[in-house]
């Protein structure tokens, strides 16, 4: 049976999108749309979506540091509405739960604004200790702005004690984080997801293909490259799947989508039963992973919210109206 431990860094979103500006100094600007507030983060978002999109909560833990008070409540009860234990949540004393302070104006990228919270107090003893005692086939984590961070090694080597699947979702670290603190630990993980952007800041490198060639050469197996609407790309020493995006999705907010994305990779990782190593999969498969995994992906922007837009039926309804051009598109090139 599939199980999945998602682990990293929960937030309060707190959402103003679709804005026609930004107040200037001293000015008041009235919003058409309502400030929302959701729930986010990597290890709720991408469990969430997996029940979303039809996997059994009992099979999904969530691990990650929540504070006191009103938002850490909030955040508890939107995971218990899902079905999702909350038994590997760390409740941080005298600290607030992390928050996100997302604003968007029309046509622009989102902005954001991050309060770590309880996320810098996750403790990385307590993290080992559950995954010493537990029994799960995928381990998904983001670090970057949590307590774990400089315990990555020994969190990583007790995850291969266990033989599962290690994908690792990169961000933009905190200034905090010792520069380049990813990239010694590459070569434990299984597969890692990021953009462009965030593949050049986690090596260095000032250009996509240089930043893709060093997370190659520090020991990633295998890339997840996801470049919004200009599709994705799963990329290894040996091969390189470079597919087109979906075109016709009209994006509301884009916040949560590549943890959607992440979602979708670990939804066809459990379908096709495979939890050693993505390069044995065939082409075949690896195409209809990766235009699965942009599908969930571009539910994400359907609605404002990190997991609102996401189910089967919109994923569905988006590969119904694209998946065929996009998988005559898809270019497989030998390295």
């Amino acid at each position: 049976m599939t199980k999945i431990l998602s682990c990293g860094t929960i937030m309060v979103d707190i959402l103003a999108v679709e804005m026609e500006k930004i107040a200037e100094p001293g000015e008041v600007v009235y919003l058409d749309r309502e400030i929302e507030t959701k729930i986010g983060g990597h290890p709720i978002d991408v469990g969430i979506d997996l029940v979303k999109l039809g996997i059994n909560p009992r099979k999904i833990e969530v691990l990650a540091a929540i504070g006191q008070g009103v938002f850490g409540a909030y955040v508890k009860k939107l995971i218990e509405n899902y079905e999702i234990s909350t038994s590997f949540l760390q409740q941080v004393e005298k600290r607030d739960t992390g928050k996100n302070v997302i604003l968007e104006l029309k046509g622009e990228d989102r902005r954001f604004h991050i309060d770590p919270g309880a996320n810098w107090y996750l403790d990385p003893e307590w993290v080992k200790k559950i995954i010493r005692e537990s029994s799960f086939n995928i381990f998904s984590v983001r670090p970057g702005y949590s307590g774990i961070d400089r315990d990555l090694r020994e969190i990583f080597e007790e995850v291969k004690k266990k033989n599962a699947f290690l994908f690792l979702d990169i961000m933009e670290p905190h200034p905090k984080r010792p520069h380049l603190f990813l990239l010694p630990e590459l070569h434990f993980v299984d597969a890692v997801h990021c953009n462009e952007k965030e593949a050049m800041i986690n090596t260095g490198k000032n250009d996509p293909e240089k930043a893709v060639k060093e997370l190659l050469n520090q020991g990633a197996k295998v890339i997840f490259l996801t470049k919004g609407k200009n599709g994705a790309e799963i990329i290894t020493e040996d091969f390189r799947i470079s597919q087109p995006g979906f075109q016709k999705v009209k994006a509301i907010d884009a916040t949560g989508c590549g943890d959607a994305f992440c979602a979708g990779v670990i939804y066809k990782l459990a379908e096709y039963n495979q939890f050693e190593d993505v390069r044995k999969l065939s082409e075949e498969n690896l195409k209809e992973l990766l235009v699965f995994a942009q599908a969930t992906g571009a539910s994400a922007v359907t609605q404002p919210g990190c997991v609102e837009g996401v189910s089967m039926q919109t994923v569905d309804e988006i590969l119904n109206q694209e998946k065929r051009e996009i998988i005559k598109k898809t270019i497989i090139k030998k390295m």
